[in-house]
């Protein structure tokens, strides 16, 4: 049985870009400021049942062995919650440099990002807790999460979503300012800040998920 979805769902659609858009007037260099204009927050106020909604599929989609449609840019992050102890299951768009996406080999890091400054219990909860549970496809694996603070850690994983072709990477490369036109400037300057977070999970222990 899959845990219940926790708050901060489909961190990975273009909820993320649509919150970067917030950032009218934001300084890129201490990239810290987050302002919203009214249109943004009404259109946020509206797209929440429906991430919601969109959450819950995922979560089917997988619970009926149908993860693999969704697998090569999705995984589904368990974690304890920080105050219930219960625990939390939330769909998150992921970036790999494993070719063999559906079937990551123990030891492999992949990478997420939240791009909105707090607000995902996911973040909160691993951060609490860095032991998650992590399924991608057909399998279940054991992860340790880590948040990316030095700035060669973070150039790797900004690397990947430059030129990454899947829905996060997308999504990554606007919420970073990410411009394959200046690629070396735009990775330097995001590896230097410390928002969007980026964390890192790696894997290990991977198992059959039951009914896969």
């Amino acid at each position: 049985m899959i845990p219940p979805l926790g708050r901060g769902t489909i961190a990975y659609l273009p909820w993320s870009v649509l919150r970067g858009r917030a950032r009218e007037g934001a300084d890129r260099k201490s990239n810290c400021v987050w302002t919203m204009n009214d249109s943004t927050a009404r259109l946020l106020k509206v797209a929440r049942p429906l991430r919601r909604q969109s959450s819950r599929l995922v979560v089917a989609l997988y619970g009926r062995g149908l993860g693999r449609v969704v697998a090569n840019w999705l995984l589904l992050l368990t974690t304890r919650g920080r105050r219930s102890g219960r625990q939390y299951t939330t769909p998150i768009g992921y970036m790999s440099a494993d070719p063999s996406r559906l079937h990551p080999s123990p030891g492999t890091v992949v990478y997420l990002f939240r791009a909105a400054p707090g607000g995902a219990d996911w973040l909160a909860n691993l951060r609490a807790q860095p032991a998650v549970r992590v399924r991608i496809g057909r399998c279940h694996y054991q992860a340790q999460a880590s948040i990316l603070r030095g700035e060669g850690q973070r150039r790797q994983a900004l690397a990947g979503y430059l030129y990454g072709h899947t829905l996060p990477a997308r999504a990554a490369r606007r919420a970073f300012g990410l411009d394959r036109a200046r690629p070396d400037e735009s990775i330097a300057h995001a590896a230097r800040a410390t928002q969007p977070v980026i964390v890192a999970l790696r894997l290990d222990n991977p198992t059959p998920a039951h009914g896969a």
